[in-house]
């Protein structure tokens, strides 16, 4: 059959393939309206980000709207159990309020607060496998705090272990971290690339404000990074940017 022909004949008995395309799912505590909802307020249709996210598909974009975020420490298969409140395993947009040009977010930025939690981190990405085209924007993201002892934990993002390629994290507060403000690598020789870390402000991460380990083609501009003086990794913590290769098999590059 020729295409057109093929196409009157599926339509002829009511066979259509569709494809669905990106939503917007609006976040507020104050959410009232069916999912995936239209705006903020009573509008918005999840009152938790993390229940949107795992709602969303690839592709979609979770909107959050002003208020404070104390969402629980899980540990998710997803995101190798790493514990933090949110995982994200899929393309995604996360989005507050970036703001205006300048670094940090804008005056409706939404605060994810890790006061009171537990030990964790505040955004953990997939673990073991392969996630591509994640943005993350407008948050004020705090107090995430780290068990003396076990690096990584208490970040404000954190993809380890895994092969995730064009990511952009800009427009963010990072404030009073366990670990690091963004923290991306790994030490099983898995190799990520096309990060884009911008227009951020990190205030007080206790290891690093970025680190990049095991990254290739990536860029880190335009922040503003404060760091404390450095955890129990007297050695090698209270960097404000770290570049690192670490862990890798003889040969490779």
């Amino acid at each position: 059959l020729g295409f057109a022909t093929a196409i009157f004949a599926l339509a002829s008995l009511g066979l259509f393939v569709s494809t669905a395309s990106a939503a917007t799912l609006w976040v507020d505590p104050a959410a009232a309206a069916l999912a995936p909802g239209t705006a903020c307020g009573a509008l918005a249709g999840y009152t938790t980000i993390n229940s949107a996210i795992v709602a969303s598909i690839a592709g979609d974009t979770v909107q959050v709207c002003p208020g404070t975020y104390a969402e629980p420490i899980q540990t998710l298969a997803a995101c190798g159990n790493e514990p933090a409140s949110l995982c994200i395993d899929k393309s995604l947009t996360l989005r507050g309020d970036p703001g205006d040009p300048s670094a940090g977010p804008g005056v409706g930025a939404p605060i994810l607060d890790g006061t009171g939690l537990g030990n964790g981190s505040a955004i953990a990405l997939l673990r073991g496998g392969a996630i591509a085209n994640v943005t993350i924007e407008g948050f004020e993201i705090r107090d995430y705090t780290n068990p003396v002892g076990q690096g990584g934990i208490g970040s404000g993002v954190i993809a380890w272990n895994t092969q995730a390629s064009n990511v952009l994290v800009q427009d963010n507060t990072f404030e009073d971290l366990g670990w690091n403000g963004v923290l991306v690598g790994s030490d099983n020789d898995t190799v990520q690339s096309g990060w884009t870390i911008e227009n951020n402000i990190i205030d007080n991460a206790a290891y690093a404000g970025i680190e990049l380990t095991n990254v290739t083609d990536s860029t880190v501009s335009d922040n503003g990074i404060i760091v404390s003086g450095g955890n129990w990794d007297a050695g090698d913590s209270g960097v404000g940017i770290e570049i690192a290769v670490r862990d890798r098999v003889a040969g490779t590059t």
